[in-house]
Parts: C-alpha cells; sequence; structure tokens
C-alpha cells in the first residue's frame, strides 16, 4: 500500500510535464507576393496565382494566400519548394496547382520564432504548346461572327483597356447577342493525362459563356460552351479547364469561341476581353 502512495505522489508531482510537455516554437513562413516572368512567345505576364503551395523538403505544408505568415514545425536549412495555385474556372473553392507553370525553389534557413519572408517568381514550362495568344493588338484571330449580326463584331479599345488594347463588344437591345469563333481551328489532344486550358482576361456587364467548338471533318460542328463566367466589373484572370469538353466531344479540330446575351432589364453592356490563351503540353 505504501508504495502505491509514492507512487500516486510522484505522478501528482511530475504530472504537468507528462500531460503538457514543452511546446516546440515554430518556425514561419511569409508569402509577400507572387509574379511571373514570361518565357518567349508566351504572351503576357499577367496572372492570377491565388495562392502558394509550399513543400519543405518534399512534404506538403499546405496552400496559403501571400501576405499572411503561416507556422512550420521544422527548423533549420531547408529545400522550400512552391507552387502555383489557381481557382480553376475562376471558382474560388476549385483550388489546385497549375501544372503549366514551374516550381520555384529555394534553400533557406528556418529559424524557430522567426518569419521566412519569400517571393516566388514563377515562369511557364519550356515543354507548352501555346497554340493561341490573342492580344487584341490591332488584330485578331476572333473573327468568325456565330451570331450574324455585324453589330456585334469585336473593337478595339485602348480607353480602360488591361494593357495596350483590347477587345470590346457592346450589346443593345438591338444587338442583344455575341458569339464570335476563332478563324483558325486546333487540333488538340482529346485523351491525355494533363489538362487543356483557356486562359484569358475579361471584364464584364453580363455573363459570358467561353470554350470550344467541335468540328468533325465533315460538317458536323457543336458548340460546347460549358465555362460560364459570372459577370465582374472589374479585370480578373481566368483559367478554363476544358479538358472535359475535349473528352466528351471528340473532334478533329477545335475552335475557341465566347457568347454572351443581354439580359431582360438592361438596355446596354460591355464586355471586354484581352489576353486569351490556349495551351496544353507538347506531346
Amino acid at each position: 500500500m505504501r508504495n502505491i502512495f509514492y507512487l500516486f505522489i510522484a505522478c501528482l508531482l511530475f504530472s504537468c510535464d507528462i500531460i503538457n510537455p514543452e511546446e516546440e516554437i515554430p518556425s514561419f513562413i511569409e508569402i509577400e507576393s507572387i509574379t511571373v516572368n514570361s518565357i518567349p512567345d508566351s504572351g503576357t505576364n499577367i496572372h492570377n496565382i491565388t495562392e502558394a503551395w509550399v513543400f519543405v523538403d518534399n512534404v506538403l505544408i499546405g496552400a496559403f494566400i501571400p501576405g499572411k505568415p503561416f507556422p512550420v514545425l521544422d527548423a533549420g536549412t531547408k529545400e522550400i519548394m512552391i507552387q502555383a495555385g489557381i481557382h480553376e474556372d475562376g471558382i474560388s473553392v476549385s483550388t489546385k496547382i497549375y501544372p503549366y507553370m514551374e516550381s520555384f525553389v529555394v534553400t533557406e534557413e528556418l529559424v524557430p520564432g522567426e518569419v521566412l519572408k519569400i517571393n516566388p517568381v514563377f515562369q511557364y514550362r519550356d515543354n507548352i504548346d501555346f497554340f493561341l495568344i490573342d492580344d487584341f493588338e490591332n488584330s485578331t484571330f476572333f473573327t468568325i461572327d456565330r451570331d450574324g449580326d455585324e453589330a456585334t463584331t469585336i473593337a478595339f479599345e485602348s480607353v480602360c483597356a488591361l494593357e495596350g488594347q483590347s477587345a470590346k463588344i457592346v450589346l443593345t437591345q438591338d444587338n442583344p447577342v455575341v458569339n464570335i469563333a476563332t478563324i483558325v481551328s486546333f487540333a488538340l489532344p482529346v485523351l491525355s493525362f494533363n489538362d487543356t486550358y483557356i486562359e484569358l482576361s475579361f471584364k464584364s456587364e453580363v455573363p459570358v459563356a467561353f470554350g470550344l467548338i467541335s468540328n468533325d471533318g465533315f460538317g458536323e460542328v457543336e458548340q460546347i460552351y460549358r465555362n460560364g463566367l459570372n459577370a465582374n466589373p472589374s479585370w480578373t484572370k481566368v483559367y478554363l479547364n476544358v479538358q472535359e469538353n475535349l473528352t466528351f466531344s471528340p473532334a478533329e479540330t477545335y475552335q475557341v469561341g465566347f457568347g454572351a446575351e443581354l439580359p431582360v432589364g438592361l438596355d446596354q453592356a460591355t464586355i471586354m476581353i484581352d489576353n486569351v490563351k490556349l495551351l496544353h503540353f507538347k506531346p
């Protein structure tokens, strides 16, 4: 009985250390800012990389927005790899690593209690096919008028443009519909482990649908605009994954197209678009 009593007293004396062991002091990382460097023939470096996916010694820590430090339970000299995170199809809950950007890698010292600030610089990988780059500087590939209304073709606008000149379409009650496609068709990989993307920047007073138009080579054409973008008063870059369009509508070639319609109750609406890219990894 006496031995049990002494054991009980010992447990009381040392229980605080057993139950509440000394907590490890974390190191911190902060992604200050994110930039993109263009490589030749890749178009604009304007981006909308919203998160940084951070790996420390190849272990994923998480995806983090710039400007907020986050803890890392690690210390010492570490390899820190950062990958570009996007909101696929412009949907905030659809966050993923954008496969077409190179990883940013640095070797830095993590110090407990201190904040390591990193400014990752991304660039496109060098094994990408840019099927289409359209910056609307006095010309455009979007010249096929699918709605039959010449009043809703593209005009080139420098006022309120994103950079240089941007495409501008005005919808009115007399001319309420726009539907335009590229004059060039593209042979895209229908079955692939890697997804095909359309990148573009836009601002619009009405929803806009972007996507592909399939051509089977025998005169059969199918419009597959499945990526609808909500009206947005500010310039926004989006990354549209069109691989599902390719998988479920296999064809010989595809055009890129977009369309919109003036909603009931509006007298007029303006759509502006810039820097459209269609890209996929080289075979």
